[in-house]
């Protein structure tokens, strides 16, 4: 029996309270122009080409959900697309953040845009590959960033895209019953 799915509003309290509970919750810029410094062996210009990385794939996925969401008839799956888009927005904001403070330029780039075809179906199975593709990425920045207070922020939006992915998988389960 699977089980009961959770709420918007209890997977962002509980996003929220992950996040608090790492010490990430208030993330806000400062305006300042020199770059914090963070213990860690890693060069700070490789920490930001990878939350640069980071960065696009948020925006990939923020450009893709919203636009699917504005298209798809009133459903659940178009709520969802477009709360989810919301949370990828938050992640943009925390990894400009930590960009920033490690002296960097948050990017404002996407790749090529694929929506994922002409259906709700076709569009949480493109919602699905981004998923995936953003849970292996996190993992992968995760092992190769040395910087504690960073991997902690990647490791809430990886619980958080991993949320994600579960929520989209359903939806489309549901579809196909």
């Amino acid at each position: 029996m699977r089980e009961k799915r959770l709420s918007r509003r209890g997977f962002v309290k509980q996003a929220t309270l992950g996040a608090a509970a790492l010490g990430v919750s208030g993330m806000t810029w400062t305006g300042e122009k020199t770059a914090r410094v963070f213990p860690g062996k890693m060069e700070p210009t490789e920490v930001v080409r990878l939350l640069n990385q980071d960065i696009t794939g948020e925006i990939d996925a923020i450009l893709t959900y919203m636009r699917n969401a504005f298209i798809i008839p009133q459903c659940e799956a178009r709520c969802e697309m477009e709360e989810i888009g919301k949370d990828e927005m938050r992640h943009v904001e925390w990894l400009s953040g930590l960009v920033t403070d490690f002296g960097g330029i948050p990017t404002m780039e996407h790749h090529e845009l694929s929506f994922g075809g002409d259906s709700p179906r076709d569009f949480l199975k493109r919602a699905i590959a981004l998923e995936k593709g953003a849970i292996a990425q996190y993992k992968d920045h995760s092992e190769q960033i040395d910087h504690r207070e960073v991997v902690e922020y990647l490791e809430v939006i990886l619980w958080e895209e991993e949320k994600h992915l579960k929520e989209f998988e359903e939806l489309l389960e549901d579809m196909m019953e």
